[in-house]
């Protein structure tokens, strides 16, 4: 299965039907002609429809077929943990967030993160200790439909410089929260992020 997020909205991408009956706020899809998705998914982004659930049986293919619908982009994050297991959240433009950014030629998806994580929050020596997961999000420029593809890594911070928010990205607080108080972010921040934090749980 994949999941794909959309302004509150999420697309699920299975290999099997979901139990759920169709409904207005919850569209069941079995596609008999893959190629129809184009026109369905362009549809669906600009209704005000609840989440969309679409069923063929190669979702491998599937997700191929989805993704060209779309200009990608390829984006990498860090979630970092410090000595105390707390993990270090951002605020940018009024939501809590993980620090990430798009990949720049050349760079490996652990070397984006890496940079990426030091830019937005100020931090040297941090290193990587695993892979975490893959999340996808939507976006438009222009009328232009942009899928991102953002790969999370969990890292570790050893140092005991503080946190400093890169203004210019429009971040403006980073904090160290504890999983035990994650419900301080988890009403104003995104699904994605609350996956990513998921994730890093034993």
């Amino acid at each position: 299965m994949y999941k794909v997020f959309f302004n509150g909205r999420t697309i699920f991408l299975l290999d099997k039907l979901p139990d759920n009956e169709p409904s207005e706020e919850n569209n069941i899809i079995a596609l008999k002609d893959i190629q129809d998705l184009k026109p369905l998914i362009i549809n669906w982004l600009n209704s005000d429809n609840g989440d969309l659930h679409i069923w063929h049986s190669d979702t491998g293919h599937l997700f191929n077929v989805f993704s060209s619908c779309f200009k990608p982009i390829h984006a990498s994050g860090g979630l970092v943990k410090n000595s105390k297991d707390e993990d270090l959240i951002i605020f940018r433009r009024g939501v809590w967030d993980l620090p990430k950014g798009k990949a720049e030629p050349g760079e490996s998806p652990e070397q984006t993160a890496l940079r990426e994580v030091q830019e937005e929050c100020h931090l040297k020596g941090l290193k990587i200790r695993r892979f975490l997961i893959t999340t996808y999000h939507i976006y438009f420029i222009d009328d232009l439909p942009i899928l991102k593809k953002t790969r999370w890594y969990e890292m570790i911070y050893e140092g005991k410089e503080k946190p400093r928010p890169q203004r210019k990205e429009e971040i403006t607080k980073t904090i160290w929260l504890p999983y035990s108080r994650l419900e301080f972010i988890s009403g104003n921040t995104f699904p994605n992020v609350l996956e990513v934090i998921h994730a890093a749980q034993p």
